[in-house]
């Protein structure tokens, strides 16, 4: 399935807004600090990125 230069935007949009909410809920229970978040469309591939947080980061 081709996604159109539209639909990519309203996917990287939702998963924007997505990191932002889980990102302030964090911080309302851990306090502020330096946290990554990773997040993919579950159409696109895995990056280096990714695999490296896969490997190595939390599972929230």
């Amino acid at each position: 399935m081709r996604l159109n230069k539209q639909e990519k935007i309203a996917i990287h949009e939702k998963l924007l807004k997505h990191k932002i909410r889980m990102l302030s809920k964090l911080w309302e229970r851990i306090g502020v600090q330096r946290i990554d978040i990773i997040l993919k469309p579950r159409s696109a591939p895995l990056k280096a990125i990714h695999r490296a947080a896969k490997k190595t980061g939390v599972q929230l």
